[in-house]
């Protein structure tokens, strides 16, 4: 299930989990130096999630985790 609602939240549902994975990961740009505030966080965040970068990278994530198991 969990799963499930990650996936969604990639491929762009709208919604409370998605406006929380944004203001996690914009926190996170703040943080790590990426972004100079939480509006640029945001907009960074959003870019990612819409132009669908962060569901390639959890699909390649999954596809390596996968291979290395067989």
């Amino acid at each position: 299930e969990n799963a499930a609602h990650i996936r969604g939240v990639l491929a762009g549902e709208p919604g409370p989990r998605r406006d929380i994975v944004l203001l996690n990961a914009a926190a996170g740009l703040v943080a790590a130096g990426v972004a100079e505030e939480m509006s640029e966080g945001l907009e960074r965040s959003a870019e990612a999630v819409d132009s669908r970068a962060a569901a390639e990278v959890l699909e390649t994530l999954v596809e390596t985790s996968q291979s290395l198991r067989a």
